[in-house]
């Protein structure tokens, strides 16, 4: 009941406001809590007074594991203190950390604020550990991360190139892989690709990729070049180009452990996917058009 009453009351606040859908980060996603979240987030009333709440949902699953709260202060309301509650079954899974390095992209990136502070009860290291991983700095009582501060961390991000391919069979279906266990963005599945190592094209990355992943060969000429991604995602910049193969030698199978699915492209979007390849389905789409959309 207590949890109800609190999601009840988040209704009116400014988190409500028009335009805003959610915050993707890599594992996880920042969204405006409802009813059915009431279970999930009792653990909220004991956070200290806020006034926009934020559910922390995995990507993978949907699972919602914690909060992140924000209540506006000074009289310009140019800051913001944060507060943060994470389940104790995801406490080790480095969720808190990224849901406050996100929290702070949309604070400074898009709201405009200058300052974000947060308040700690004594003796939590964890949470303390936490904030430093997120940038912010101790200062007397409080840690406090600023506009000026997170813009030099930003901007010192490195930019991240990896080459991937819409493997197309000849049924029209393209082929994804789940990320497993114990990996960055574990449970989401991708478009298969990887890295692209110094002195590597995108093409020779992705022929080795295939070949690493997935047991296949694949020559340069048959990647025609579809699409690209370009996203900014806390720790780095990704640049992506995807490109659509339908020829290769051998039969794909996981040899990092990975799930393999063959799926039609007319459902690519009820497949969690990691967000920056969420606007390569539309060209993907695009192309296979005219493919047959049977089940």
């Amino acid at each position: 009941i207590k949890g109800m009453m609190l999601l009840w009351n988040m209704q009116t606040m400014n988190i409500t406001a028009n335009g805003f859908e959610s915050l993707p980060a890599m594992n996880l996603r920042l969204r405006r809590p409802n009813e059915s979240d009431a279970p999930a987030l009792a653990g909220t009333t004991a956070v200290p007074d806020f006034q926009t709440l934020l559910a922390i949902e995995r990507l993978a699953d949907g699972v919602v594991v914690g909060a992140v709260g924000l209540s506006p202060q000074g009289t310009d309301r140019k800051a913001a203190q944060i507060t943060y509650w994470v389940d104790e079954p995801f406490r080790h899974d480095g969720l808190a950390t990224e849901a406050v390095r996100r929290v702070a992209v949309w604070v400074f990136q898009d709201l405009g604020l200058e300052i974000l502070s947060a308040l700690l009860p004594k003796n939590h290291p964890a949470a303390r550990r936490v904030l430093e991983k997120a940038g912010f700095t101790a200062v007397g009582e409080a840690f406090v991360l600023s506009r000026t501060a997170w813009l030099t961390q930003w901007a010192a991000r490195p930019r991240v190139l990896v080459a991937a391919a819409a493997l197309i069979d000849g049924d029209g279906r393209v082929l994804l892989t789940q990320r497993p266990p114990g990996r960055p963005m574990a449970g989401l599945w991708e478009f298969p690709g990887g890295k692209v190592h110094d002195g590597e094209t995108p093409e020779t990355a992705l022929v080795r990729e295939v070949r690493e992943e997935l047991g296949i060969e694949v020559h340069e000429r048959c990647l025609a070049p579809l699409t690209f991604a370009s996203h900014p995602y806390v720790d780095f910049h990704l640049l992506m180009p995807l490109y659509a193969c339908r020829k290769w030698n051998g039969v794909p199978s996981g040899r990092e452990g990975q799930l393999l699915r063959w799926v039609r492209p007319h459902t690519l979007a009820s497949w969690p996917m990691p967000v920056a390849d969420v606007p390569l389905m539309a060209a993907l789409r695009d192309v296979l058009g005219g493919v047959s959309s049977g089940q």
